[in-house]
């Protein structure tokens, strides 16, 4: 079963996997949600939680508040994430620049398991399912779901309340 949240930052559950679309433009308070739900899971999958984020192409970096509050939210779960996954989305420079800073950074967070940067969300759901599942799951699952949740995301209503909601 899957979850959709509108808010200013998209957000889905799936399985054991939070699925985010981050802009770069959301609020720090826009995390709030995103960390409540992280809390949720963490409760239903103690150590086994998968986060994906995808940054589309036309992504902006956070401000500092709302870097502090994934931050802050990333150090709270070190212990509950198993794998997270960056879907950095584009073909261009930017992108390139900022899959390469992702990559960067995940090896001085070295108390954080399982980083990944990657640069296509079907590439992205696959690994994380494969980190976050037993291997007699594996046969078993289907991402069709977990591809549904990020479609809801991009829909347009979603786009239009996250940008409304960020601006």
């Amino acid at each position: 079963m899957s979850g959709v949240a509108e808010k200013s930052l998209p957000m889905a559950t799936w399985r054991n996997i939070v699925i985010v679309i981050d802009n770069g433009r959301a609020p720090a308070h826009a995390y709030a949600a995103h960390g409540a739900e992280m809390d949720r899971l963490a409760e239903r999958y103690p150590g086994n939680l998968g986060r994906m984020v995808v940054i589309p192409a036309d992504a902006s970096p956070p401000t500092d508040e709302a870097r502090r509050a994934i931050n802050a939210i990333l150090e709270r779960h070190a212990h509950s994430l198993k794998s997270v996954v960056c879907v950095v989305e584009g073909t261009g420079f930017q992108s390139a620049v900022v899959r390469a800073t992702l990559t960067t950074m995940t090896f001085t967070l070295r108390k954080m398991r399982g980083w990944k940067v990657v640069g296509h969300a079907d590439e992205g759901l696959a690994l994380l399912v494969a980190r976050t599942s037993s291997p007699s799951e594996l046969e078993t699952i289907d991402l069709e779901p977990g591809r549904r949740a990020l479609a809801a995301l991009r829909s347009p209503a979603a786009a239009a309340q996250s940008t409304a909601a960020g601006a």
